[in-house]
This record gives C-alpha cells, sequence and structure tokens, in this order.
C-alpha cells in the first residue's frame, strides 16, 4: 500500500500567524506560517515555561483532530474501495453471496485561525516574530526557536 502523507492547510490569521499549545505548560502563542516552516526549524520552545520538543508536540488539539480525521477517512476511502472490488468479484456467483455497506466518511472540520488581542513581538536573538499576551512580552519571553530569553 506504500507510505501516504496527508496534506491539509491550516488557515493563518489575519496577521499571518498560527496556534501552537506548549505540551507541557499548556499556554498558547501564535507563530507567523512562513518562519515557523523553514528548513532549520527543528525544536521548539514554549515561551513561557521554556522547555523543548520537536514542533509535530506543539500541535493544539484542534490540528491533532483534524489530521487524525483525515488519516481515517482516507483509510475509509481505501476499505470502501476493497468492498466495492470485493462485490464486483463475486457477483453473479451463486455459491458465495456478498453483501458490503459503504462506510461513510467523517466530516473534516476545517481548522482556521481567529484574529484575538495577543501582540507581535520581533524577537532580537533571530529576527522572528511571536504574538503573545501583553503580559507574557512585559515579563519576558523566550524565543521558541533558540531558546534565547
Amino acid at each position: 500500500m506504500g507510505d501516504k502523507i496527508i496534506k491539509f492547510q491550516i488557515l493563518a490569521d489575519s496577521d499571518g500567524y498560527v496556534t501552537f499549545q506548549c505540551p507541557y505548560c499548556s499556554n498558547t502563542f501564535k507563530l507567523r506560517v512562513d518562519e515557523c516552516q523553514e528548513d532549520e526549524v527543528i525544536e521548539f520552545f514554549c515561551p513561557y515555561c521554556g522547555l523543548a520538543d520537536e514542533p509535530s508536540s506543539f500541535l493544539n488539539n484542534e490540528i491533532i483532530q483534524l489530521a487524525m480525521d483525515k488519516a481515517e477517512n482516507y483509510f475509509i476511502d481505501i476499505l470502501n474501495g476493497f468492498s466495492k472490488n470485493l462485490d464486483r468479484s463475486f457477483r453473479g456467483n451463486k455459491m458465495i453471496k456478498v453483501k458490503t455497506n459503504k462506510i461513510p466518511k467523517k466530516g473534516e472540520k476545517e481548522v482556521f485561525e481567529v484574529d484575538s488581542e495577543e501582540v507581535i513581538s520581533e524577537l532580537k536573538c533571530c529576527s522572528r516574530h511571536i504574538k503573545t499576551t501583553i503580559s507574557a512580552k512585559e515579563s519576558g519571553l523566550i524565543c521558541p526557536y533558540c531558546g534565547v530569553r
């Protein structure tokens, strides 16, 4: 069957940012799409607690659910195709009767960012940008890309 990469799009907010969530402290922050998709980004640091992990660990529950729904729908397509072929193979056979039902797909809720009250900060260490709450900005942020405060 081979490996299949299922791609989907998350629509950014009006400033071009998408939400991430720290797997350790659960705080959310937004990063610019063009900056967080760069090839050299191999881990993120939480701007609040400073702990690091691979970027996929910072995906929020809404994005994870969409990915799971897309993967399940892909598998359902494979099963429905198999059932259809099985039905055709035994059509007209008087010894074996096959009755197949099509499995319904899951609804895929589109993920899009809404504009919120966060403020944009330019990170001096690596000239990238982040959106956080005003209080987080004032208390000092940790760079999600290099871990510098």
